[in-house]
């Protein structure tokens, strides 16, 4: 009786070959003969998952959104508002080597998005899913907040962590993130003592 494979576990092994290609060759050296080769499979085998070199690209992207997702789904609840969003935030931003891997990742993801419509929706998804999660965290630290106020203060969180996202993923790797921290905790003292 031939071995089952696990698909999933193969396409998230597939992904990981993409990643490294990205990483390590950037995003112009993806083909699906480079993918192949980084995880040590024939091409026709990495067809069976991912028929496309634009396929392969929107699962790296999708697999990434659902790991930051899960990171954030593990954040305590059991603390202050403040202090919930200050960890929930900290996971859209490389503070570590993994979430760095992703970030350069992600740049070249969108730099890609132009010339492939499935990325560029996805990169629109995830924009409103973080300005909502910008939103929904601000709420809650501030729930008697006017809607357009909140509105404008989640806008203004959501360029914070862009920006910060985009900062630390130029520094050099093992260098302190400690200050990321205290530019998103101030930014919620200064929403937390603002008047309406």
């Amino acid at each position: 009786m031939p071995r089952r494979i696990d698909r999933a576990a193969r396409k998230a092994e597939l992904v990981e070959a993409l990643w490294s290609v990205i990483h390590h060759h950037g995003v112009s050296a993806v083909s699906l003969r480079t993918v192949a080769a980084a995880a040590g499979v024939s091409v026709g085998s990495l067809r069976h998952v991912f028929p496309t070199r634009s396929a392969l690209l929107t699962s790296a992207s999708e697999l990434m959104i659902d790991n930051v997702a899960r990171r954030i789904r593990a954040v305590p609840t059991d603390q202050s508002a403040p202090a919930y969003a200050t960890e929930v935030l900290l996971h859209l931003v490389p503070t570590d080597s993994v979430s760095r891997a992703e970030m350069e990742i992600n740049v070249a993801l969108i730099a890609e998005a132009g010339a492939d419509r499935e990325l560029l929706r996805i990169r629109d998804r995830a924009r409103n899913e973080l300005y909502r999660l910008c939103r929904r965290l601000l709420a809650h630290i501030r729930p008697d907040a006017d809607e357009e106020r909140l509105d404008e203060r989640a806008r203004r969180l959501h360029v914070v962590i862009d920006g910060l996202a985009f900062h630390l993923v130029q520094e050099k790797p093992g260098a302190s993130r400690q200050w990321a921290r205290s530019v998103i905790e101030e930014e919620l003292r200064a929403w937390s003592a603002t008047v309406d």
